[in-house]
């Protein structure tokens, strides 16, 4: 059972976007979720998905209690990916940039 499943697993690729001042536990839940190594799944699963963290506007930004994020890539690199998380947004204040949207709309 656990071979078939192994063969049958693709791996996706996943964005995770973070922005300045982003809730470092809100960050750290989908990294948990999809960058962490899944040894549990058995040998040649460890990785299920492609993860990506992708900035919103620059690629080095400050989260909550000040940790500071650098990142190789932008928004402007969200081809390819089939899921995007954003594992928070600011409601007060801050519209969804240009970038972000057609992103997710292509």
């Amino acid at each position: 059972m656990k071979e078939k499943r192994n063969a049958t697993l693709n791996k996706k690729r996943v964005a995770i976007l973070t922005y300045e001042g982003m809730s470092a536990f809100e960050f750290a839940c989908p990294l948990e979720i999809f960058a962490l190594p899944r040894v549990e799944l058995g040998e040649g699963t460890e990785q299920a998905y492609d993860c990506e963290v992708l900035a919103v506007d620059t690629k080095s930004v400050s989260s909550t209690g000040g940790i500071q994020i650098k990142v190789a890539n932008t928004i402007a690199n969200l081809a390819g990916f089939g899921t995007i998380v954003v594992p928070s947004w600011p409601t007060q204040s801050r519209n969804i940039p240009e970038g972000l949207k057609q992103g997710i709309d292509t």
